[in-house]
């Protein structure tokens, strides 16, 4: 406190020596602002009043819009496979329960190769602490468990969404926006168990949204099913775009079209 009283003391002398050689006309009024920034940041570094707790930081998720995202599907379509349509390949199970087959591994499991696993907090939770706001976290659980929090917006509805663990918390799901079933049928029935559960937990395929939207969607790729606000469509195309180009996923020719047509 005593280092935080003389820094404080050192702002007021060089505020009123800079505001003296500005009445002077010697110092410019922007050095007066510099002065002020420069020592206030010097008294944050000191008493660590910026920091932010490891456990309440963003983590990387599926951006909520971007400026530019036709641009970015018209891209993307030249760099992904097109096939006429996806086979049926049997066997997806998701379900881990016994004598299920649980293709992509534990539901939001934290042993993974997908980016923030094995941070000591389950998947779910991962993206529920980036990308909702007002976030308030259970200090039993080392700030992993996501107690209360707000979509805003929601990106499948454009609705202001109200999270409380217990209560709405069934309101608000994880959508794997490129969906695991039709994952399977592109490709990853092929893959190694690992990278398929890597898939599962890969925060750039993870959106937090409304619970009826994303169960409304079920497992339809982009030629059958839009989110209802029709202003994240294209950044919602992007997305699926951006990990079928990523895990070299083919579309179909109707997931072209749509995505032509709409962006």
């Amino acid at each position: 406190m005593m280092i935080v009283r003389r820094l404080v003391a050192l702002l007021v002398g060089a505020i009123v020596v800079v505001a003296l050689g500005v009445a002077a006309g010697a110092i410019r009024t922007e050095s007066t602002d510099a002065a002020k920034q420069t020592i206030t940041s010097w008294i944050d570094d000191t008493t660590g009043s910026h920091a932010t707790p490891l456990t309440t930081q963003p983590v990387t998720g599926t951006p909520r819009g971007s400026v530019g995202a036709g641009d970015e599907v018209r891209q993307l379509l030249a760099r992904v496979q097109v096939v006429s349509g996806l086979p049926d390949r049997p066997g997806y199970e998701r379900s881990c329960r016994k004598g299920k087959a649980c293709v992509f591994g534990s539901s939001w499991t934290d042993d993974s190769d997908a980016a923030l696993s094995h941070n000591g907090c389950d998947t779910r939770n991962d993206i529920l602490r980036s990308q909702l706001a007002a976030v308030q976290l259970d200090p039993k659980t080392h700030g992993c468990k996501v107690l209360s929090g707000v979509l805003d917006p929601d990106p499948y509805t454009g609705e202001v969404l109200q999270f409380r663990k217990g209560a709405t918390s069934s309101d608000i799901e994880i959508d794997h926006v490129f969906p695991l079933e039709a994952a399977w049928h592109a490709g990853a029935h092929d893959w190694p168990l690992t990278k398929r559960v890597t898939f599962a937990n890969d925060p750039a395929n993870l959106l937090a949204a409304d619970g009826s939207a994303n169960s409304a969607k079920g497992s339809k790729t982009i030629a059958d099913w839009l989110p209802p606000n029709r202003a994240y469509a294209c950044t919602y195309i992007a997305t699926y775009l951006r990990v079928a180009a990523e895990y070299q996923l083919p579309i179909t020719t109707a997931d072209q079209a749509v995505a032509d047509r709409t962006c």
